[in-house]
């Protein structure tokens, strides 16, 4: 397999999909959705003030996408992005990734608890959002819910928790409900980002048969849990070298109502916000 860089530059991506020839990101920190063709042609798609992450689309093509700060799901129309659903009363902290199915049902994972601002650990839930814009939570008590996939039958959920260090499985019901919970993977590092491609199915010699969807294969970025300390910068003049766009805390939460500009240099030194400790 050849790898080669296609798009350098964006403050922090997010939420990749493959969609009309494009790769769609989300640069969480540069607050807009972005494509890159295989050319490396970088659009500017759409801009979202409170943070993207989780994209997907609904069946007549209309794209959703995660609005992070304010706990919102966003949906596309002529005019652009208008609310297509509010979460806040179910995540109690930042929404974060999610997985749209052919019918257009949205799973939405959250923080759980305010990370950034070093709370206690708690865990968070997976959210359905149906087409109509109406919510629930279909699983609880997950460590960090993160990249989110649906195998290519859609009978399966997968879903990352990173600091559980784990992928967890789920069938999916009818009615969008998730059963059936058992653990489809034990890897020992935090998950992230993940993607399924179809392929014939076979065994993986590795692993039981049991532990993974027919017709499917997963594959799992791995990293170490998010950590709270990059979202914080801030200039520091006794650093020689360029100096770096200020960017104040970027979480709204509450001890940090501060908003501003996105970062546009690359940042020298990273280090926790006064107002975050």
């Amino acid at each position: 397999m050849e790898l080669r860089v296609l798009f350098d530059g964006g403050a922090f991506l997010e939420g990749p999909r493959w969609r009309e020839d494009r790769l769609w990101l989300s640069d969480m920190h540069g607050g807009q959705i972005m494509t890159v063709d295989m050319d490396g042609q970088v659009t500017a798609f759409a801009r979202v003030p409170r943070r993207p992450s989780g994209l997907g689309w609904l069946p007549d093509g209309r794209m959703l996408a995660v609005s992070m700060s304010d706990r919102k799901v966003l949906r596309m129309e002529s005019g652009g992005f208008v609310k297509h659903a509010d979460l806040s009363g179910l995540a109690p902290f930042e929404c974060n990734d999610m997985v749209v199915d052919r019918q257009g049902r949205a799973y939405v994972g959250h923080f759980g608890f305010d990370h950034f601002c070093h709370a206690d650990f708690r865990p968070a839930s997976l959210i359905a959002v149906e087409t109509d814009g109406s919510a629930r939570v279909v699983a609880a008590d997950l460590k960090f819910p993160n990249g989110t996939v649906i195998s290519d039958d859609g009978r399966t959920l997968i879903v990352g928790e990173s600091y559980g260090r784990r992928l967890t499985a789920f069938d999916i019901e009818r009615d969008g409900s998730l059963s059936n919970r058992r653990v489809w993977a034990d890897i020992g590092m935090a998950p992230d980002g993940s993607g399924a491609g179809a392929r014939e199915p076979r065994r993986d010699h590795r692993q039981p048969r049991r532990s993974r969807p027919q017709g499917d294969r997963l594959h799992a970025r791995r990293s170490r849990p998010p950590d709270p300390v990059r979202a914080h910068l801030r200039n520091d003049p006794a650093q020689p070298g360029p100096r770096t766009a200020q960017r104040p805390c970027r979480n709204h939460c509450r001890r940090c109502s501060r908003s501003g500009p996105a970062l546009t240099e690359t940042p020298r030194r990273v280090e926790r916000n006064d107002r975050c400790r």
